[in-house]
């Protein structure tokens, strides 16, 4: 949640110039890499944060406050990041 606290405020400003591109403005996308929000589920061993489904939530409904598109987009990267680690390990290291 401090991570996304560090980035919310430029979140929610950025909130306009996304819906006006129709994606992500890659400022926030810079951003949301810088504080590893794109690997909150991803299992530890394959770099993740691996968090919990609570805390999970948490950071989802503190992203969706700000921007909900923002929070959309992480929330489809991480489920992506999330099924990968179903794959076998030498598929999913690639």
């Amino acid at each position: 949640m401090e991570r996304i606290a560090r980035i919310a405020e430029f979140i929610e400003e950025a909130g306009a110039a996304n819906e006006k591109l129709g994606q992500l403005v890659p400022e926030v996308v810079e951003k949301l890499h810088e504080q590893h929000l794109f690997r909150l589920l991803l299992p530890r061993v394959y770099g993740g944060e691996q968090i919990d489904p609570v805390t999970w939530f948490h950071a989802m409904e503190a992203l969706a406050k700000r921007d909900a598109s923002t929070a959309w987009c992480v929330g489809q990267i991480n489920g992506c990041a999330l099924a990968s680690s179903a794959l076998a390990p030498e598929v999913a290291n690639v």
